[in-house]
């Protein structure tokens, strides 16, 4: 887990472009902030567009990128309805309460062991 700024924004992208099927999980404080952070994230990268399926919002409201090799970078609410969700890396808000990190967000952390090849 780390908190939210332009090198770990960029530093997702290098990884989701890297490795395949990769889920990162990005909690701004507030939604308002979604369209930003996606415009953010593409503008990093002048290629990212030939390597994007799609960036778009879903029916529950959430906003998501989608790569080429299926790694996705995910926005969440920073409410209880984010319970559940799966990542390899969660990016947060440095002013999201303490308590909400612990208890919601860093369940849904997948622990990875990277072996050397």
């Amino acid at each position: 887990m780390i908190y939210l700024s332009n090198a770990a924004l960029r530093y997702a992208v290098n990884i989701c472009l890297e490795l395949p099927n990769y889920r990162v999980v990005i909690c701004p404080e507030s939604r308002n902030e979604w369209a930003d952070l996606i415009d953010q994230i593409i503008d990093y990268t002048p290629s990212l567009a030939i390597n994007i399926n799609r960036a778009k919002k879903t029916k529950s409201g959430n906003c998501f990128i989608e790569f080429s090799n299926e790694s996705v970078i995910l926005f969440c609410p920073t409410n209880e309805s984010s319970r559940g969700l799966r990542a390899n890396l969660i990016i947060v808000s440095s002013k999201l309460d303490e308590e909400f990190i612990n208890v919601v967000l860093r369940p849904m952390e997948i622990k990875q062991i990277i072996e050397k090849r």
